[in-house]
Parts: C-alpha cells; structure tokens; sequence
C-alpha cells in the first residue's frame, strides 16, 4: 500500500470515529439519555444519580421488610393489646388474624416476643400435645422449631434462648439454642381439632426470664378480641 493510500485511510478513520464519538442519545426506561463524545451530558448525569439513589432506596426498602413487619406487630401488641414482652396474645378468629397472609381459618394462633438485651435469656415450657411454633429472630428467621416439629416433637421440653454472644451453656433439661439478634419472636399454634383443648394446650407454655426460674411468674394470655 503506498503511502498516500495510507494517509487516505487514516483520514478515513478519523472521520469514522469523529463521526462516532459526537451527541447521541439513548432510550432507556426512565427517558432519553444524551452523551456527548461518550460522556453523559449534565442532565444525564444527575438523572443517572436520582436513578441510583431509588434503586438503593428500593433495595434498601425490600432488605429491611422483615425487621420493620417483626417491629410492627411488636408494636401492635404493645400499644393495641397492652402485651408487654412475655405475654402470649391469641389470634383465634379470622377477624384477629386479618393482618396475617396465610392464616388458618379455625386454627389458634399464639404471639408472644423477648428481649434479649434487656432481660436476658428466655425460658419457654411447651407442652405436651399437638402444638407447632418456634422462634424466629428480628428478620423473621428460624432460631428453633418447637412442638410438634421441633426437636421435642410434640412430647414436650424447656427451651433456653440465649443472646448474640452469650457463653456457651448447657444446663441439665433443657434444650439451648443461641439467637444472632437480642430482639425474638415467639409462635405456636393449636393443632387439636377440639378447640377447646388446643386452647388449653396452648394455654400451658410458660415463657421467662433465665434468671427467674426458681420462682417463674405466671404467663399472661391475652386475647386480641377482635381488636384492630
């Protein structure tokens, strides 16, 4: 190739990439987009930076649902049904469970929550009999099953829920299980088709404190009662 011939097609090139590199725009899902010389114009680039912030808003949003839906029914059985920690509130009709997504229309439902942090490791007695629950953590995962398709499987056992970071321990006749967060849920259902003796049941599991078990207080049962 002689070298006017190269310089021909040098300039070729160039003209091809000038041509290339001016103002486009692009189509996206939230508008047209300019660039020029490949670079997003000032429109462009703060447009690019709104979209950003949403999508971590969004992620951040769907990330936090379980912490804010467990806060929320806390609160709910706080400041609704005057259930401090330890208590047990009941949800037995379908207008007490119409917040639930897949409840059982005729089961019992029991709620309870602890708090690690301020009051220590849990002792939750379940009983004998055809119950199911367990406890989850502050972003509604399972710590343990409990009833019967828990490690007792529905013969019954004390329970010891301990905090992040809690020593190891092993006390005689009990099941122990370490939860990552201080805040826990607590859950069992009813299962006996005798609604009456699935309450009662129900009405057997005790929850408190580690420290107070030589002389545990009685457990309160709460029924929502068709409460909002």
């Amino acid at each position: 190739m002689t070298t006017p011939t190269l310089r021909l097609a040098g300039a070729s090139l160039i003209v091809l990439l000038a041509s290339m590199a001016q103002a486009e725009t692009v189509q996206t899902r939230i508008g047209d987009l300019s660039f020029d010389v490949g670079y997003p114009t000032p429109d462009t680039a703060e447009r690019l930076y709104d979209e950003m912030d949403f999508q971590r808003a969004t992620q951040a949003y769907i990330w936090a649902l379980p912490a804010v839906g467990f806060h929320a029914l806390h609160l709910a059985h706080l400041n609704a049904f005057d259930a401090p920690d330890g208590a047990v509130v009941l949800y037995q009709t379908l207008a007490d469970k119409a917040g639930m997504l897949t409840p059982n229309i005729t089961t019992l439902y029991a709620f309870s929550f602890w708090d690690l942090a301020a009051r220590g490791p849990l002792v939750i007695e379940v009983p004998a009999g055809l119950t199911a629950g367990g406890v989850l953590d502050i972003w509604q995962r399972p710590i343990t099953d409990m009833g019967q398709t828990g490690p007792d499987q529905g013969q019954g056992a004390r329970y010891l829920i301990l905090p992040p970071g809690s020593p190891d321990m092993n006390p005689e006749g009990y099941l122990v299980v370490h939860s990552p967060t201080n805040q826990i849920w607590f859950g069992s259902r009813g299962l006996d088709p005798d609604k009456a003796v699935a309450e009662a049941t129900i009405r057997q599991h005790r929850l408190y404190a580690w420290a107070d078990r030589d002389a545990p207080p009685e457990t309160a049962y709460i029924p929502v009662g068709g409460r909002p």
